[in-house]
């Protein structure tokens, strides 16, 4: 069932959340179902590329039972991720977390800042922004321009909208449940699976090749009798940076250890100043904080001494990222050699 916008929220849509929005009696199943429309149209307004991922989009196409989101999830791409993101801003949208970015160099990590998160007025939910998504080794650039020409239309808000083609989203919510160990998700999408199209399912096997889904996925694709050739040595360093983040231990270090490693310069700084001293905002809605500055202080005590304890792993994981990354240059270097003559 689709909601008709209000003219409150028509008259949003038309300014992209320009004027200040005040609608405390949106429900959050409705503001699911229109904030799509309302960030599609900014989208357009600013030239940028986008497709809205996860939620509804997933139950349309029978790949999940329908479930009520908390939030909505678009997926712009690369080139027009930092343009968009300033619009919404410019549109009193706030970062939440305020995540350093380092530049997408090459095929994303698990631990690569993937999306922010943006808080609007007016709205009883979040809007994830994703510039690239873990779990596909594709580059990003290639990654979204081959699932955006293959790209679906479902309505929502009482606008088209455009999301990933079944095979493509099917790859995208298996690696997202697979990243969170949602057992429960990834067996509705198993049953969703067996339930596609033909010709959906059978897309499957060459959509994980083309976006660079085999690895992660390579043991479930391979139980329907698909075989696919062995990793190269980049597949096998994004592979194994995957294994890390879907282990039981915590990652959240890791993750740090992998964009400092990555980051230049200035934000080299801005990375360790980040993991050191969280947003509090952030921290307080995440973690166990006391009330006041008191409170503050005792929980990033406790977080400090968690890190310390973690440092031979972080340590260890640093080494094994610069190793990764020395192998790369010199390949680099020996590709771009031009022979003397």
């Amino acid at each position: 069932m689709h909601v008709c916008p209000s003219n409150d929220i028509t008259d949003s849509i038309a300014y992209g959340g320009r004027r200040a929005l005040s609608v405390p009696e949106l429900r959050t199943a409705e503001a699911v179902e229109l904030l799509p429309a309302v960030v599609l149209g900014v989208a357009r307004e600013v030239g940028s590329r986008a497709l809205i991922i996860k939620g509804q989009g997933l139950s349309i196409q029978g790949l999940r039972p329908p479930r009520t989101s908390g939030d909505v999830d678009i997926w712009v791409a690369p080139a027009d991720f930092e343009i968009f993101v300033a619009e919404m801003k410019s549109r009193g949208w706030y970062d939440r977390d305020e995540k350093v970015l380092a530049p997408l160099t090459g095929p994303a990590s698990v631990f690569t800042v993937h999306s922010v998160t943006l808080n609007g007025p007016g709205w009883p939910i979040a809007l994830d922004v994703h510039r690239c998504y873990p779990g596909f080794f594709a580059p990003p650039t290639h990654l979204f321009d081959e699932i955006w020409a293959a790209r679906e239309f479902v309505e929502l808000g009482g606008q088209w909208c455009p999301i990933p083609q079944t095979a493509d989203h099917w790859l995208l919510a298996m690696l997202h449940s697979l990243r969170d160990g949602n057992v429960a998700q990834l067996e509705q999408l198993e049953e969703g699976a067996r339930n596609m199209p033909p010709e959906a399912f059978l897309r499957l096997r060459e959509r994980a090749v083309t976006l660079g889904a085999v690895e992660p996925l390579r043991e479930r694709l391979g139980s329907w009798g698909w075989q696919f050739p062995p990793p190269g040595s980049e597949e096998k360093r994004l592979l194994t940076e995957w294994d890390l983040a879907i282990s039981d231990a915590p990652h959240g270090d890791l993750a740090h250890v992998s964009e400092l490693v990555r980051a230049r310069g200035w934000a080299r700084f801005v990375v360790v100043w980040r993991a050191v001293f969280p947003p509090e905002r952030t921290f307080r809605l995440f973690h166990e904080v006391g009330p006041g500055r008191w409170g503050l202080f005792l929980a990033y005590a406790r977080r400090w001494k968690g890190g310390v304890a973690a440092i031979p792993r972080m340590v260890s994981y640093a080494r094994r990222m610069r190793r990764f990354s020395r192998r790369e240059d010199s390949a680099s270097s020996a590709t771009n050699q031009t022979p003397l003559t």
